[in-house]
């Protein structure tokens, strides 16, 4: 519920920022047509076209923000509709820069406006120099006259204002995190699932085969099924590595060296590990079955350490890296 309730903020923000930053860019846009400078004598004219406009300056910057922040918002809300983790993680990542912008804005613009009368003065005599933004104003009550004490009273509305959507936009901030933690934890248990299932590649693997022992179930003779037989056919000029069991009952640890065997241990398998594994259709399985009966052996022998190993033509050598088998 709580996850639901999350995403359903988080879509609703957004839907709703996209819908109001695009209204405000367009409105500021529109409104661009009315920033036309009045000159106060003919030399200022004749230097209009060097002239750094305040006003222009902040309304182009205005319309640049509402214009993309429209479409961040846009792009935050296809990611949350349609479940899109890297939509949503830009939505987030720019989430956090706006509201990080728009909170020390506001302690910025706050200070100064109270602290500088300058900037009242200033304002008031930027606005004043644009004599049809100041006729669109009139309906929201500002004129050359009561310029500094409607700034005054605008900037107190503004920071009100401003606080409300921080707060606001703090706690959907804190949802939208969530709900992203919460994308981002099935992404990767998604992908996760996804590798652990894939196929392996046999290409970095070295083939080599077990010999089935008297006591092996007979669906050991499926355990190389595993791998597609057609992989590894190029490689069938190559020399084919054949493990098998030897048993080493009655054979002194002096005639084990002899034979030049190599003692190894492994770790003790109880009978009943080994009885629920020897149904397994995997050569691990069967080393670890072959393992436990080699136990069994050992401690019916005199010696209880020593092992063997019969040179015949067909077995290979002993193969010091396994740990999970017996004596081969």
């Amino acid at each position: 519920m709580t996850r639901r309730f999350e995403r359903s903020v988080s879509i609703a923000a957004s839907a709703l920022g996209a819908g109001l930053y695009f209204v405000l860019a367009v409105r500021v846009l529109a409104l661009r047509r009315s920033l036309g400078w009045e000159s106060e004598t003919e030399w200022e004219a004749s230097g209009d076209v060097w002239r750094v406009d305040s006003v222009k300056i902040v309304w182009g910057l205005l319309s640049t923000y509402f214009a993309a922040a429209a479409l961040a918002c846009f792009v935050g809300f296809l990611g949350l509709a349609k479940s899109i983790p890297s939509f949503v993680r830009f939505y987030r990542d720019y989430s956090i820069a706006d509201f990080a912008f728009m909170t020390v804005s506001t302690l910025v613009v706050s200070y100064t406006s109270y602290s500088n009368k300058y900037v009242r003065t200033g304002v008031c005599e930027g606005l004043s120099r644009h004599p049809d933004l100041m006729r669109n104003m009139v309906e929201m009550g500002l004129n050359v006259e009561n310029c500094e004490l409607w700034f005054e009273r605008a900037v107190v509305g503004i920071i009100g204002i401003m606080f409300i959507l921080i707060v606001i936009r703090l706690h959907t901030l804190i949802a939208l995190s969530k709900h992203y933690r919460y994308m981002w934890r099935d992404a990767a248990a998604s992908k996760a699932s996804h590798t652990g299932m894939r196929q392996l590649n046999t290409d970095s693997l070295h083939r080599i085969y077990l010999l089935p022992t008297p006591t092996s179930p007979q669906s050991s003779a499926m355990a190389f099924n595993h791998f597609d037989t057609t992989s590894h056919s190029h490689s069938t000029s190559e020399t084919v590595v054949v493990y098998a069991p030897i048993p080493v009952g009655g054979m002194s640890e002096s005639e084990a060296r002899k034979m030049n065997a190599t003692e190894a241990w492994i770790p003790h398998r109880t009978s009943t590990d080994a009885g629920s594994r020897s149904g397994s259709s995997t050569p691990r399985s069967h080393r670890h079955s072959r393992s436990a009966s080699f136990h069994g052996h050992r401690r019916h022998s005199s010696n209880s350490r020593a092992a063997g190993l019969r040179k015949d033509s067909g077995f290979s050598p002993v193969d010091e890296k396994s740990e999970t088998g017996p004596l081969i």
